[in-house]
């Protein structure tokens, strides 16, 4: 981005105008230039614009942290018994300081997530895809990456394709729909689509762009817990099994949601559905932020702490302990191509919350409250 372009994203974040997108944009750009080893002149916009950034991101989130007051100097007589204390807390400080340090470096070295899936049919056999490819495209003669060259011939098996912790990646069915998968999810492709019906079977999350049919043909995408029905249009489902709920968020045309229990409903674009004890929800929702890791970006929309985590955990496939996160609320955004500990750093800017990684399980705990 230029500065024209920035200063025109600070304006729209600090009205709280700005989108999603261009929240992580600005924030991954915040990142970036915090990289710099040295300033010029002309850096100190900089500068400016990242304190903005963060101070306008505080204040919306209800996270900004008040100013401690000084402390007020202490008595001349308790000066030798200070200074033995000053030393002790010094060791300390420098212990910590170098246990945060290496903490600091761990959590850098977590990567985020990248292309990777496993073809699964039903005989047993498995391929595993290719990392330096993003998507493979079924028909009815041979399965190809994106670029062309042949995976295997396709044959009569029903198949899945299953993403890890850390995977993603794209498919192209036969009658030209595509799906992106999310990480730890896995779509079931049948043998062939029926004359009146096309059916797939999810797990996890992902998003559809469904190619209506010459024959008038429903897509239908079934889910442990409801089957959303569809003629030709764009949507997002989030069927994990550890969410509260199976969330159908719509982007575009209209879609038939039937649960388990037999609740029915349609819902329309900007609309998002899950069940409750009571039947189906429907809520008006900003589709950024549940479409965003199709574009490749986290977008927080006053999302509590723990479901954060939660994508964190898939994305950067790490365990996270549960039992330590507080109820707090984020909102933010930032790029999905980033180490984890870049992600921390702009949680931990709340100054309500500290993270640490150790054996690859990452704790959450509420900072103690500065004394006045």
């Amino acid at each position: 981005m230029n500065n024209e372009q920035i200063r025109e994203i600070i304006h729209k974040y600090n009205q709280g105008e700005a989108s999603p997108r261009e929240r992580a944009l600005l924030e991954n750009w915040y990142y970036q230039e915090g990289k710099k080893t040295s300033l010029k002149d002309e850096d100190f916009l900089f500068v400016l614009q990242k304190e903005i950034i963060w101070n306008g991101t505080l204040h919306r989130s209800g996270l900004a942290v008040p100013k401690t007051r000084r402390l007020r100097w202490l008595p001349y007589a308790a000066a030798v018994v200070l200074c033995l204390l000053l030393s002790i807390v010094f060791i300390v400080y420098q212990s910590d300081r170098k246990q945060i340090s290496q903490q600091r470096i761990s959590l850098q070295e977590v990567s985020p997530g990248g292309n990777q899936a496993t073809l699964f049919f039903s005989d047993g056999q498995s391929v595993e895809l290719r990392a330096d490819q993003q998507e493979i495209r079924l028909s009815g003669q041979e399965i190809v990456y994106g670029d062309g060259s042949v995976v295997l011939p396709k044959d009569s098996r029903s198949l899945t394709v299953k993403t890890p912790r850390g995977g993603q990646y794209k498919l192209v069915l036969p009658d030209g729909t595509q799906v992106w998968l999310n990480a730890e999810s896995e779509l079931t492709y049948p043998e062939s689509f029926g004359v009146g019906e096309r059916s797939v079977t999810l797990r996890g999350e992902a998003y559809f762009d469904v190619t209506k049919s010459q024959q008038g043909a429903a897509f239908v995408v079934r889910t442990p817990e409801m089957d959303v029905k569809v003629l030709g249009t764009k949507f997002n489902i989030n069927a994990y099994p550890d969410e509260v709920a199976t969330k159908t968020t719509l982007i575009e045309g209209s879609v038939s949601i039937q649960t388990v229990e037999g609740h029915s409903a349609i819902i329309k674009p900007g609309q998002q559905a899950y069940q409750t004890i009571h039947g189906i929800q429907i809520d008006q929702v900003d589709t950024h932020a549940p479409v965003a890791w199709k574009e490749g970006y986290f977008a927080f929309e006053n999302t509590r702490l723990s479901d954060i985590v939660r994508q964190l955990s898939r994305w950067y496939a790490i365990s996270v302990d549960y039992t330590t996160i507080p109820h707090l609320h984020f909102t933010g955004g930032i790029s999905r191509d980033v180490p984890l500990g870049q992600v921390i750093d702009m949680l931990e800017k709340s100054g309500k919350i500290k993270f640490a990684l150790k054996n690859n399980q990452l704790t959450v705990s509420e900072k103690p409250k500065s004394s006045p």
